[in-house]
């Protein structure tokens, strides 16, 4: 059974001038009910439909790591990137 049903609307895009293009769904008042019952903080309902059909949302990875687990990560990055930039450097002078 499906967690929740949604009737599309497929009309014509619309896109002003600063927005991306959008379409409207016409849902139940029980489904947007759900769907709102699951947007985290400054969630959107199409970060949570994305999230929902499987595509990965930033907002899944929030508070995984404490502070300092997140700046050894941030550390071993850029010591990567460091790593990877000399070797380009090495290559290119070879």
């Amino acid at each position: 059974m499906a967690l929740f049903a949604l009737i599309a609307f497929f009309g014509p895009l619309t896109k002003g001038e600063n927005e991306v293009p959008s379409r409207t769904l016409n849902v139940t008042d029980e489904a947007y009910h759900l769907l709102a019952s699951l947007k985290g903080e400054g969630e959107s309902f199409t970060d949570v439909i994305r999230r929902l059909a499987g595509e990965r949302s930033l907002y899944d990875i929030v508070g995984v790591l404490d502070e300092a687990q997140a700046e050894r990560l941030a550390a071993r990055i850029e010591a990567g990137r460091e790593r990877s930039r000399k070797r380009r450097t090495k290559q290119l002078r070879v």
